[in-house]
């Protein structure tokens, strides 16, 4: 009997190999789009760049402003998404289409236009402290200034990044207290 299940289980495992040769396995999400049982070329003709990216803050103050990814030169790098596709196929297929699989899909962007995108964050979001004033009323007094904000870049190059390669949500624009 041991011997016959070894038998069916190896010729199920072979039978599900060829199957799923050039599909993805059933439950397989990429980019959190759905991909099961779907060969690599239709995989491909699926958008999953968003086309914008939302900027706000926590307090909103300055408003929000999207980032449109098309400007970042943004593309999805198919060679090593592949790769990432072809190490998540197991020589035991009759486990694996039962398994969940979330896949990693590679975005390449231009390190130089992110970098121009923080810059106009940075005048977007940044707000400038106040140092004391006088207000003039009957009598002259002084005005206790106010904190202002500066963007924080390096955070924000990290989340805008994150969030092109991974869902595209809206990204908190990381602010730093500037004391007048």
């Amino acid at each position: 009997i041991a011997g016959v299940l070894l038998g069916v289980f190896i010729l199920l495992n072979a039978g599900l190999g060829l199957a799923y040769k050039n599909k993805l396995y059933p439950n397989s999400t990429l980019a959190g789009k759905p991909v099961g049982g779907k060969s690599l070329d239709s995989v491909k003709q699926i958008n999953y760049i968003p086309e914008s990216v939302k900027l706000t803050t926590e307090s909103n103050t300055s408003g929000a402003t999207q980032l449109k990814l098309s400007s970042l030169d943004t593309k999805v790098d198919w060679p090593k998404t592949e790769a990432n596709i072809k190490k998540s196929k197991s020589w035991l297929p009759l486990v694996n289409i039962f398994k969940k699989h979330t896949l990693a899909l590679q975005i390449s962007y231009s390190q130089q236009a992110l970098n121009k995108a923080v810059e106009a964050a940075q005048k977007d979001f940044a707000v400038p402290s106040v140092n004391w004033t006088v207000v003039k009323t009957d009598k002259a007094s002084l005005s206790p200034g106010k904190s202002g904000a500066s963007v924080n870049a390096e955070q924000l190059k990290k989340l805008i990044a994150q969030s092109i390669t991974t869902t595209g949500k809206a990204v908190e624009v990381p602010l730093t207290e500037v004391k007048p």
